[in-house]
């Protein structure tokens, strides 16, 4: 486990860089596979996806890339979420620039296509977006109970995965970890 201090930093220089970086058309993040229905009450439904993506300096030179869910930014049911749940990701296969190589990021879609189902199996949770930084993917989740959220992510750690990942489970009541990005307008796929 680790902290979420990392996120809120590349978060912050990503906010400060969203404005004016030229980004091609935002796409939403593989589609889950349907075949594994959630099996726990949810205190709020999702929003509906508008999913834009944030390109932006780290605040070292590297390029961060950031896929966000903006039917969240407004979202009614945030304080009923108060807990992000982080997971952190290492870029195995890198290009020279610490991103995910074609190959990489196919394995790391395949990652993310994988988790998200079965946390929501398992969790009241809802899947916000990633984050993708010189030599990270971090996948960001909030979640109604921050023990039920862990549970499931540590029974997941526990399986064997095509990478390794490290996480936190950390109180967030107001959303502050993602809501600069939220706020700022990206390069929307509508």
């Amino acid at each position: 486990m680790r902290t979420t201090t990392t996120l809120a930093l590349v978060l912050a220089a990503a906010c400060a860089a969203c404005g004016g970086a030229a980004a091609p058309a935002a796409t939403a993040p593989p589609a889950a596979p349907t075949t594994a229905a959630p099996t726990i009450a949810r205190r709020a439904a999702p929003p509906p996806e508008r999913w834009c993506l944030h390109l932006a300096d780290d605040g070292n030179g590297g390029m961060v890339t950031l896929v966000m869910n903006h039917g969240y930014e407004n979202f009614a049911g945030q304080r009923d979420y108060p807990w992000l749940v982080q997971l952190h990701v290492e870029v195995v296969d890198r290009n020279v620039a610490g991103l995910p190589t074609p190959p990489e990021a196919d394995v790391l879609n395949a990652l993310e296509e994988r988790l998200t189902p079965a946390f929501l199996a398992e969790a009241d949770l809802h899947y916000v977006g990633r984050a993708t930084m010189p030599g990270f993917r971090d996948l960001l989740y909030y979640a109604a109970d921050g023990a039920q959220a862990e549970a499931a992510v540590k029974k997941q750690a526990a399986l064997r995965q095509a990478r390794p990942f490290e996480y936190t489970v950390a109180e967030d009541p107001e959303w502050a970890q993602v809501a600069p990005v939220l706020a700022e307008p990206g390069d929307c796929a509508d």
